[in-house]
Protein backbone atom coordinates (compact mmCIF):
# COMPACT_ATOMS: atom_id res chain seq x y z
CA UNK A 1 0.00 0.00 0.00
CA UNK A 2 1.49 3.30 -0.53
CA UNK A 3 2.18 5.63 1.95
CA UNK A 4 0.58 9.33 1.95
CA UNK A 5 3.34 11.98 1.62
CA UNK A 6 2.10 15.34 3.90
CA UNK A 7 5.16 16.38 5.21
CA UNK A 8 7.03 19.85 3.64
CA UNK A 9 10.64 20.91 4.67
CA UNK A 10 10.63 24.45 3.63
CA UNK A 11 14.07 26.56 3.41
CA UNK A 12 13.95 29.83 3.17
CA UNK A 13 15.04 32.54 0.58
CA UNK A 14 18.00 35.58 1.20
CA UNK A 15 16.73 36.61 4.40
CA UNK A 16 17.03 32.90 6.00
CA UNK A 17 14.16 33.82 8.55
CA UNK A 18 11.90 31.55 7.09
CA UNK A 19 9.46 34.01 8.80
CA UNK A 20 7.47 35.02 5.02
CA UNK A 21 6.11 31.75 4.62
CA UNK A 22 3.46 32.35 6.71
CA UNK A 23 0.82 33.03 3.48
CA UNK A 24 1.41 29.46 1.94
CA UNK A 25 1.66 27.66 4.87
CA UNK A 26 -2.05 29.32 5.69
CA UNK A 27 -2.88 27.87 2.25
CA UNK A 28 -1.86 24.53 2.53
CA UNK A 29 -4.34 21.90 3.07
CA UNK A 30 -5.37 20.90 7.01
CA UNK A 31 -3.58 17.95 8.23
CA UNK A 32 0.16 19.33 6.32
CA UNK A 33 3.06 18.78 8.41
CA UNK A 34 5.49 21.68 7.67
CA UNK A 35 8.92 21.75 9.40
CA UNK A 36 10.72 25.67 8.49
CA UNK A 37 14.20 25.77 8.35
CA UNK A 38 16.20 29.26 9.00
CA UNK A 39 19.28 30.17 9.08
CA UNK A 40 21.49 31.58 11.74
CA UNK A 41 21.83 35.94 11.65
CA UNK A 42 25.75 35.54 12.73
CA UNK A 43 28.54 33.16 11.38
CA UNK A 44 29.95 31.62 8.27
CA UNK A 45 26.79 31.47 5.31
CA UNK A 46 28.25 29.64 2.80
CA UNK A 47 26.13 26.47 1.18
CA UNK A 48 28.85 24.52 3.23
CA UNK A 49 28.22 25.71 6.74
CA UNK A 50 24.63 26.41 6.16
CA UNK A 51 24.21 22.37 4.93
CA UNK A 52 24.60 20.87 8.44
CA UNK A 53 21.44 23.08 9.60
CA UNK A 54 19.30 21.87 7.27
CA UNK A 55 20.10 17.95 7.78
CA UNK A 56 19.72 18.53 11.31
CA UNK A 57 16.24 19.72 10.38
CA UNK A 58 15.06 16.49 8.52
CA UNK A 59 12.33 13.81 9.67
CA UNK A 60 14.39 10.83 10.99
CA UNK A 61 11.12 8.56 10.47
CA UNK A 62 9.00 10.09 8.08
CA UNK A 63 8.75 10.60 3.98
CA UNK A 64 9.24 14.37 3.33
CA UNK A 65 9.30 16.71 0.69
CA UNK A 66 11.76 19.62 0.06
CA UNK A 67 10.92 22.68 -0.78
CA UNK A 68 12.94 25.28 -1.52
CA UNK A 69 13.18 29.09 -2.46
CA UNK A 70 15.46 30.92 -4.45
CA UNK A 71 18.52 31.18 -2.52
CA UNK A 72 17.93 28.08 -1.29
CA UNK A 73 18.07 26.38 -4.01
CA UNK A 74 21.38 25.32 -4.93
CA UNK A 75 21.19 24.14 -1.00
CA UNK A 76 18.69 21.70 -1.86
CA UNK A 77 20.15 20.40 -4.62
CA UNK A 78 24.06 19.81 -2.89
CA UNK A 79 21.45 18.18 -0.31
CA UNK A 80 18.97 15.88 -2.70
CA UNK A 81 22.66 14.41 -4.73
CA UNK A 82 23.52 13.20 -1.12
CA UNK A 83 20.34 11.43 -1.45
CA UNK A 84 19.00 11.61 2.49
CA UNK A 85 16.78 9.04 3.85
CA UNK A 86 12.88 9.65 3.75
CA UNK A 87 13.43 12.07 0.52
CA UNK A 88 10.22 11.40 -1.63
CA UNK A 89 11.41 14.92 -4.11
CA UNK A 90 12.01 18.48 -4.51
CA UNK A 91 10.57 21.63 -5.01
CA UNK A 92 12.31 24.46 -6.72
CA UNK A 93 10.29 27.87 -6.29
CA UNK A 94 12.37 30.59 -8.50
CA UNK A 95 15.54 29.26 -8.04
CA UNK A 96 18.62 28.48 -9.99
CA UNK A 97 21.31 25.73 -9.84
CA UNK A 98 24.56 28.05 -10.94
CA UNK A 99 24.87 31.97 -9.83
CA UNK A 100 21.67 34.14 -12.06
CA UNK A 101 23.88 36.72 -12.13
CA UNK A 102 26.59 36.54 -15.18
CA UNK A 103 28.83 38.83 -17.34
CA UNK A 104 30.28 42.00 -15.39
CA UNK A 105 27.85 42.78 -13.61
CA UNK A 106 28.58 39.59 -11.31
CA UNK A 107 31.80 40.79 -9.71
CA UNK A 108 30.56 45.02 -9.71
CA UNK A 109 27.83 43.50 -7.20
CA UNK A 110 30.08 41.33 -5.30
CA UNK A 111 32.16 43.66 -4.58
CA UNK A 112 29.33 46.51 -3.81
CA UNK A 113 27.03 43.72 -1.47
CA UNK A 114 28.59 44.93 1.88
CA UNK A 115 27.13 48.97 0.75
CA UNK A 116 24.25 47.46 -0.43
CA UNK A 117 22.76 45.59 2.58
CA UNK A 118 23.81 48.21 4.80
CA UNK A 119 21.45 50.63 3.74
CA UNK A 120 17.74 49.98 4.46
CA UNK A 121 15.97 48.77 1.43
CA UNK A 122 13.41 51.26 -0.26
CA UNK A 123 10.02 50.09 -0.91
CA UNK A 124 10.48 50.66 -4.27
CA UNK A 125 12.86 48.12 -4.67
CA UNK A 126 10.98 45.45 -2.86
CA UNK A 127 7.76 45.90 -5.24
CA UNK A 128 10.26 46.24 -8.69
CA UNK A 129 12.34 43.06 -7.81
CA UNK A 130 10.58 40.93 -5.15
CA UNK A 131 6.80 41.14 -4.84
CA UNK A 132 5.46 43.31 -7.64
CA UNK A 133 4.05 46.62 -7.77
CA UNK A 134 0.74 45.26 -6.67
CA UNK A 135 1.03 43.88 -3.93
CA UNK A 136 -0.26 45.01 -0.63
CA UNK A 137 1.05 47.53 2.11
CA UNK A 138 1.14 44.55 4.22
CA UNK A 139 3.11 42.49 2.69
CA UNK A 140 5.82 45.11 1.74
CA UNK A 141 6.01 45.92 5.28
CA UNK A 142 6.55 42.02 6.33
CA UNK A 143 8.98 41.56 3.33
CA UNK A 144 10.84 44.77 4.50
CA UNK A 145 11.22 43.68 7.84
CA UNK A 146 12.06 40.22 7.49
CA UNK A 147 15.09 41.61 4.88
CA UNK A 148 15.95 44.33 7.56
CA UNK A 149 16.33 41.41 10.57
CA UNK A 150 19.71 40.28 9.27
CA UNK A 151 22.99 41.80 9.74
CA UNK A 152 24.04 43.84 6.56
CA UNK A 153 27.26 41.62 6.27
CA UNK A 154 25.21 38.53 6.53
CA UNK A 155 23.49 39.15 4.12
CA UNK A 156 26.29 40.32 1.90
CA UNK A 157 27.70 37.43 2.13
CA UNK A 158 24.73 35.13 1.03
CA UNK A 159 24.69 37.12 -1.78
CA UNK A 160 28.38 36.61 -2.76
CA UNK A 161 28.03 32.97 -1.73
CA UNK A 162 24.90 32.81 -4.48
CA UNK A 163 27.03 34.67 -7.38
CA UNK A 164 29.56 32.03 -6.90
CA UNK A 165 27.76 28.96 -6.87
CA UNK A 166 27.76 25.90 -9.10
CA UNK A 167 25.54 22.40 -8.64
CA UNK A 168 25.07 22.16 -12.14
CA UNK A 169 26.70 18.48 -11.89
CA UNK A 170 24.60 17.61 -8.55
CA UNK A 171 21.39 17.85 -10.56
CA UNK A 172 22.30 14.56 -11.73
CA UNK A 173 23.07 12.87 -9.46
CA UNK A 174 19.47 13.86 -7.71
CA UNK A 175 17.21 10.14 -7.60
CA UNK A 176 13.86 11.44 -6.42
CA UNK A 177 11.07 13.09 -8.60
CA UNK A 178 11.41 17.56 -9.09
CA UNK A 179 9.47 20.18 -10.21
CA UNK A 180 10.35 23.93 -10.28
CA UNK A 181 7.49 26.48 -9.96
CA UNK A 182 8.70 29.37 -12.78
CA UNK A 183 7.41 33.09 -11.55
CA UNK A 184 6.65 34.44 -14.93
CA UNK A 185 7.62 37.95 -13.93
CA UNK A 186 10.58 37.31 -12.70
CA UNK A 187 13.07 40.00 -12.42
CA UNK A 188 16.08 38.44 -10.72
CA UNK A 189 15.83 35.06 -11.66
CA UNK A 190 15.64 34.92 -15.38
CA UNK A 191 14.40 32.26 -17.27
CA UNK A 192 18.26 31.04 -18.77
CA UNK A 193 18.25 29.63 -14.72
CA UNK A 194 15.63 27.19 -15.59
CA UNK A 195 17.06 26.41 -18.66
CA UNK A 196 20.07 25.03 -17.15
CA UNK A 197 18.52 23.58 -14.63
CA UNK A 198 16.31 21.53 -17.19
CA UNK A 199 19.56 20.65 -18.90
CA UNK A 200 21.03 18.95 -16.13
CA UNK A 201 17.91 17.56 -15.07
CA UNK A 202 15.43 16.70 -18.26
CA UNK A 203 12.65 14.96 -15.93
CA UNK A 204 12.03 17.62 -14.02
CA UNK A 205 8.76 19.13 -14.34
CA UNK A 206 7.47 23.04 -14.71
CA UNK A 207 4.68 24.86 -13.54
CA UNK A 208 4.74 28.67 -14.49
CA UNK A 209 2.65 30.88 -12.02
CA UNK A 210 1.95 34.13 -13.15
CA UNK A 211 3.69 36.67 -10.52
CA UNK A 212 7.37 37.92 -9.63
CA UNK A 213 10.44 36.42 -7.80
CA UNK A 214 8.42 35.98 -3.99
CA UNK A 215 5.85 33.81 -5.76
CA UNK A 216 5.27 31.90 -2.64
CA UNK A 217 4.47 34.87 -0.72
CA UNK A 218 2.64 36.58 -3.84
CA UNK A 219 0.97 33.83 -4.88
CA UNK A 220 0.43 31.32 -2.10
CA UNK A 221 -2.32 29.90 -3.44
CA UNK A 222 -1.39 29.03 -6.66
CA UNK A 223 1.71 27.84 -5.41
CA UNK A 224 -0.39 25.84 -2.55
CA UNK A 225 -2.29 24.03 -5.18
CA UNK A 226 1.36 23.41 -7.38
CA UNK A 227 3.01 21.90 -4.51
CA UNK A 228 -0.18 19.57 -3.66
CA UNK A 229 -0.17 18.30 -7.25
CA UNK A 230 3.00 17.40 -6.96
CA UNK A 231 2.53 15.34 -3.70
CA UNK A 232 -0.69 14.16 -5.10
CA UNK A 233 2.10 12.28 -7.61
CA UNK A 234 4.13 11.25 -5.52
CA UNK A 235 1.22 9.72 -3.83
CA UNK A 236 -0.15 7.71 -6.70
Amino acid sequence: MAVSISKLVLLPGLDGTGELFRDLIAALPPGMDVIIVSYSGTGAQSYEELLPIVRDALPKDKLYVLVAESFSSPLAIHLAATHPDHLAGLVLCAGFAASPVSGLIRPLIAVLARQIFLMPVPEWVIRSFLIGEGASNELTGRVKKAVESVPGHVLAERMRTVLTCDVREKLAEITVPMTYLQAAKDRLVWPSSVEIIRRYAPAITTVHIDGPHLILQREPEQSSVAIQLFLSRLND
